[in-house]
């Protein structure tokens, strides 16, 4: 094969594949409290606040987990970027995520203290000290830091208002 054609082949075929890799958008995970376990897709990746880098072509599903609060699972998906939303877009930069963006970003969970009703206001007093009672003894055994005490006892009161 003569040079110059192997090379307009190989420019054409540069051309064609450039853009074929998965594009990648790096996540801020955020907990409030912090410190809670962070499982993307299934794997876990550390305990936040935490950084992690994921694929913009396809969704991801996060699950937040710490002694004494709720799981929460969310599912982080990817919108359109309107900042490379050209007049003109190539089919595998578009299969790779390459015009897409994860909102939010960061991810900001607040943590629900598993002590807390069923529904704002329910009972009375006597329920919210009960309530305080069990924050207090997670504490004395050491299953939540003194940080982690101050937010579920906050949670609670909010909730009996």
């Amino acid at each position: 094969m003569p040079p110059l054609r192997l090379l307009r082949l190989s420019a054409l075929l540069f051309l064609l594949f450039a853009g074929c890799a998965a594009h990648r958008e790096t996540v801020r995970i955020e907990s409030f409290p912090p410190g809670a376990r962070v499982q993307v897709n299934g794997e876990e990746r550390g305990t936040t606040p935490l950084v992690v880098t994921l694929e913009t072509g396809r969704p991801h599903s996060l699950r937040l987990d710490r002694t004494g609060f709720v799981t929460e699972d969310l599912r982080l998906v990817p919108v359109q970027n309107a900042e490379k939303n050209g007049l003109l877009r190539f089919g595998p930069r578009v299969r790779s995520g390459y015009y897409q963006t994860f909102e939010p970003n960061p991810v900001e969970v607040a943590l629900r203290s598993t002590l807390l009703p069923p529904a704002r206001g329910m009972g009375g007093f006597s329920a919210m000290a009960e309530r305080v009672r069990s924050a207090d003894a997670m504490l004395e055994e050491g299953t939540i830091t003194a940080e982690d005490h101050g937010w579920i006892v906050e949670q609670i009161i909010d909730a009996y208002r």
